[in-house]
């Protein structure tokens, strides 16, 4: 009988021995947060020598409080590794040893009844990692430099795929997408309780972090009855709700303060399609973009898409468009689309493109507004 979608990640899981976890670029604290959730399971089934969690960027300081989040990376300690192989068909090892010195290493291999033949003695490399678990990634490209510097790794390794959004490519060899849930810590929390997994506090505290994140302090349209009683059941838990409120919501970077004042100076809004947008100039790149966009729809409460532009340079602007339940995000730029590397999703989405700031304003504006009509 063929095992579902669920045995088989536990089956690979328990299987192999080095396993790497990857997150997309564009990550956003939900994400961060359920894959930490699914770190700590692994830690706690003593995997935690042998599982690797990198990350494409520097982790945001609101997210510090996060269980085990210092024992992230952001790069590979290795990826390969040299292979020894010796053909012990006619002879049997009895004793490994080595010396190391500055710029030597020594394996001495002693082996009975007779010794062993060189030419029955091969060296190759392989990959060090035997299982690659990606999340909310819905294409390997996604993943940014991690793949475009290794991409035969990738293609080598068993892949399990884990996202809940419809545009995944499902690129891996066990593809869990979930297209119910409206967030990744929820995905996770379904798949602890389906297979009787121990949720400890602090794999509660990440799904909480990550379901809060999601639903902007259950504020948004991904706030349900689901999640609603999730979040409760995670509480009970253990889930240190003072902290992860505390950390998310209670504070705000002098980098975010300081660019504010700017925001608000540049804010326009249209009220005949509902379009409120805003510009700002920094070389800022750890700025909280999700906290800006929360700070202009509770400024523009009324506006049902908001757009911000980031100059980052005098011929490249960074473009976020956020938009709400009525509308979806990549609708509102058909055919311009189709031309952009695009990150994020339905939600709040983001491109680089390039021209003179005022120019690509008018173009990006007219477009959205011209999209509005056709829907």
């Amino acid at each position: 009988m063929s095992l579902n979608t669920d045995q088989q990640i536990y089956q690979s899981i328990n299987n192999s021995k080095n396993i790497l976890l990857l997150v997309p670029v564009n990550y956003n604290g939900d994400c961060l947060s359920a894959v930490l959730a699914f770190y700590n399971y692994l830690v706690s089934q003593a995997k935690g020598n042998n599982i690797d969690f990198i990350l494409p960027q520097k982790v945001k300081k609101i997210y510090s409080f996060l269980p085990k989040i210092r024992e992230t990376k952001l790069k590979f300690d290795h990826i390969r590794r040299l292979v020894l192989s010796i053909d012990t068909v006619n002879t049997k090892i009895n004793k490994i040893d080595y010396t190391q010195s500055d710029d030597n290493l020594k394996i001495f291999i002693n082996s009975v009844p007779t010794e062993i033949n060189t030419d029955k003695v091969k060296t190759f490399y392989d990959n060090y990692y035997d299982l690659i678990i990606t999340f909310n990634s819905p294409d390997l490209k996604s993943l940014g430099e991690v793949f475009s510097d290794h991409p035969d790794f990738f293609h080598q390794t068993p892949i399990i795929n884990i996202d809940n959004k419809a545009s995944n490519e499902r690129y891996g060899q066990i593809n869990f997408i979930d297209l119910k849930v409206n967030s990744l810590s929820e995905q996770i929390f379904n798949f602890f309780i389906r297979n009787s997994l121990s949720i400890t506090s602090e794999i509660a505290t990440c799904l909480l972090s990550g379901l809060i994140s999601s639903t902007k302090g259950f504020s948004n349209k991904k706030v349900t009855p689901q999640a609603l009683e999730i979040a409760s059941k995670l509480i009970e838990l253990g889930a240190d709700r003072e902290q992860v409120i505390e950390s998310l919501y209670q504070t705000k970077s002098i980098s975010l303060l300081r660019v504010w004042g700017q925001i608000l100076s540049e804010l326009n809004y249209d009220e005949k399609s509902k379009i409120a947008w805003s510009a700002l100039k920094t070389d800022d790149d750890e700025l909280e973009i999700d906290d800006l966009i929360e700070e202009l729809i509770s400024k523009a409460s009324q506006a049902e898409i908001i757009v911000l532009f980031k100059i980052k340079a005098s011929d490249l602007l960074k473009v976020y468009i956020h938009s709400n339940h009525k509308h979806n995000s990549f609708d509102l730029i058909k055919g311009l689309a189709e031309k952009l590397d695009i990150l994020g999703d339905e939600d709040l989405l983001s491109f680089d493109i390039s021209g003179f700031p005022e120019e690509v304003k008018y173009k990006i504006l007219n477009l959205i507004k011209e999209n509005i009509k056709l829907e």
